[in-house]
């Protein structure tokens, strides 16, 4: 038989074995970054070792940006203006002990991918 038949055969065998997606977690920042803890339930608690952190959750984040002639902006109490822009937006805070925020677990079980700060209205 040719081995990348087996090879894919194993692949698809070792999927479906693994647990399906149940859902989002929601978790409460029991440390801040950079030592990062995470709590899920009374007796879990993640270390940042085992969390991949979306980066826009934290400090020092940047991103580029670009402002196109046309586009209007308006300032907190001033009239709409149209120009051109383009530069760097630079986060200055993060996660704080006490914020909610938005888990997916990774496929492993054992990691978890932190989306989100959460809120509640």
């Amino acid at each position: 038989m040719n081995k990348h038949i087996v090879e894919l055969a194993s692949i698809i065998k070792n999927q479906s074995n693994q647990k399906p997606f149940e859902g989002f977690l929601v978790g409460t920042v029991e440390s801040a970054p950079p030592n990062l803890k995470v709590r899920i339930s009374p007796e879990i608690l993640l270390q940042k070792e085992n969390m991949i952190v979306a980066a826009h959750v934290l400090k020092d984040y940047e991103r580029e940006f670009e402002i196109f002639e046309g586009d209007e902006i308006q300032l907190a109490g001033s009239s709409p203006v149209s120009f051109t822009a383009k530069g760097k937006l630079k986060w200055t805070n993060t996660l704080e002990v006490g914020d909610n925020v938005i888990l997916v677990p990774a496929g492993n079980i054992q990691d978890y991918i932190l989306i989100d700060k959460g809120v509640v209205l």
